[in-house]
């Protein structure tokens, strides 16, 4: 597989996970503190000013690295990427709330499992579209 599919997967998965984060985290909790403690919760609501770029890059390099592990993994249709993709997205989000949780006193152990569990979500949705990419892509 040549690198421009392999970008063509990438930003459909980090398409995929922009609008599933903005679907879970501002729809469906909107922006709810779950798991965060009251002096981080006092810190998000006077934020006022949501980093569009940071986001856009991270879900970016996220997309590539989904892109880049299932392009070695051979898959190609959308279940082939869900589950491998939601076990990606279930270690970075299991790690990234562990991290939180273990070096700062903005979170307690149920940010741990939101992350875990949204991040598996988002990750598999977008693990599925890349595969489904891969799939058009081979025909």
């Amino acid at each position: 597989m040549n690198v421009q599919k392999i970008f063509i997967a990438s930003a459909a998965g980090a398409a995929t996970l922009f609008g599933s984060g903005y679907i879970i985290y501002v729809l469906l909790f909107g922006n709810s503190p779950i798991g965060l403690e009251e002096s981080a919760q006092e810190v998000m609501l006077t934020a006022s000013e949501t980093k569009f770029s940071g986001i856009i890059v991270m879900e970016l390099l996220y997309g590539l690295l989904l892109a880049a592990t299932l392009n070695w993994k051979g898959t190609s249709g959308f279940g082939s990427g869900l589950i491998p993709g939601a076990l990606i997205g279930s270690l970075i989000g299991f790690t990234f709330g562990l991290d939180l949780l273990s070096t700062t006193s903005l979170v307690n152990f149920n940010y741990v499992i939101f992350a875990g569990v949204s991040y598996a979500v988002r990750y598999g949705l977008a693990g599925g579209v890349i595969a489904l990419v891969y799939g058009q892509n081979n025909q």
